[in-house]
């Protein structure tokens, strides 16, 4: 049930298309902007652990977290049947980019360092 795109100019038409996102990522560092995107457009994001390094841990979790590339397909199968899980997941997901990762909340953040708050 795949489609290769090819290359793809813009990201927001697949965004919107999406009901899942996955983040293969197997190694980096500081935060994933692709796994912050993915959580701003609303969607239920499936990544490695290294795809959620440096990410905050609700409860419950904004994305799902699987231990290797073969859990992939069984989760992202999974997710797919489950309608509410998706929407819950999708909601958690546009709040955690909201508190986190908005303008509003990175002004936030320069301002109390600026002012030499924590």
């Amino acid at each position: 049930g795949c489609v290769l795109l090819g290359e793809v100019t813009g990201l927001e038409s697949e965004y919107r298309r999406a009901r899942v996102v996955v983040c293969p990522i197997e190694v980096g560092t500081g935060l994933k902007i692709k796994g912050i995107e993915a959580l701003a457009y609303g969607k239920p994001t499936i990544g490695t652990p290294a795809a959620w390094e440096g990410f905050p841990h609700n409860d419950p979790p904004a994305y799902v977290e699987v231990a290797s590339f073969s859990d992939f397909g069984r989760t992202c199968c999974d997710l797919l049947a489950n309608n509410s899980q998706q929407n819950e997941l999708a909601a958690w997901a546009r709040t955690l980019a909201q508190e986190n990762y908005s303008i509003d909340a990175a002004g936030e953040i320069l301002n109390g360092l600026l002012s030499g708050r924590p």
